[in-house]
């Protein structure tokens, strides 16, 4: 979840907290296990999802499993398969930033599709996957 320019949060929070994206998301997670920083789990609250809270998610040794990436964003994206991007398409004060260099190395858009947020009048949602 980033916006313009990659911001990605602010002081340890999400730039944004649209529930249209979390709902959006869980239903892409479908019956997975859907893994995250235990302090996002407000982010989900009213979402029916399969939710795991654990301190450090991109460690999780779940397979098959999506991990939510709400304050903070590995460097190396070389464990995963696919990357989802939700674009609030909005500029937004940040101090942590995705790089999306790293997705330039290994992974092609496979999907991009928009849908009207909570708060965002257009949220973009693109797909990469793992050459």
């Amino acid at each position: 979840m980033i916006g313009n320019g990659g911001g990605v949060s602010l002081f340890g929070r999400p730039v944004s907290r649209d529930i249209f994206v979390f709902e959006d998301l869980a239903a892409l997670a479908g019956e997975r296990e859907l893994i995250a920083r235990p302090g996002a789990a407000a982010l989900f609250s009213g979402v029916r999802a399969r939710l795991t809270l654990l301190p450090d998610p991109e460690k999780a040794e779940i397979p098959d499993a999506f991990v939510l990436f709400d304050a903070a964003v590995p460097a190396d994206l070389g464990r995963f398969d696919r990357v989802t991007l939700y674009r609030w398409n909005r500029d937004y004060p940040a101090d942590v930033f995705f790089d999306e260099k790293a997705l330039t190395a290994g992974f092609t858009k496979t999907e991009t599709s928009e849908f009207p947020g909570n708060s965002h009048p257009r949220v973009t949602r693109e797909i990469y996957e793992r050459v």
